[in-house]
């Protein structure tokens, strides 16, 4: 490793080469990174929303929970359009809040 080290800085394009590298993969990395951040901050969100009208279910496992909210996803479809309605509704009013 230290080899090939001494060889990319012989050379100053090949070290720019690598120091571009370097910044596309710290690039990617952080960009994954606020990906999973902003997939978390939407899971809190969620959970939270619940929990202020369920507190109960905090105790719950998540295989229970998962099987609830499957019971009470299939028992009424009105729910999935609601759901669906709501998604709708907020992706034909992006931009629009200014």
């Amino acid at each position: 490793m230290q080899e090939i080290l001494k060889r990319l800085r012989k050379n100053t394009t090949e070290e720019a080469n690598f120091h571009r590298a370097v910044r596309r993969a710290n690039r990617a990395k952080t960009a994954a990174q606020k990906a999973r951040d902003a997939r978390t901050h939407q899971l809190c969100n969620i959970g939270g929303a619940i929990l202020k009208f369920y507190p109960d279910l905090a105790d719950l496992y998540p295989d229970e929970l998962e099987t609830l909210f499957d019971a009470i996803f299939t028992f009424d479809p009105a729910i999935d359009a609601i759901v669906r309605s709501a998604i709708q509704n907020k992706k034909s009013n992006i931009g629009k809040e200014a």
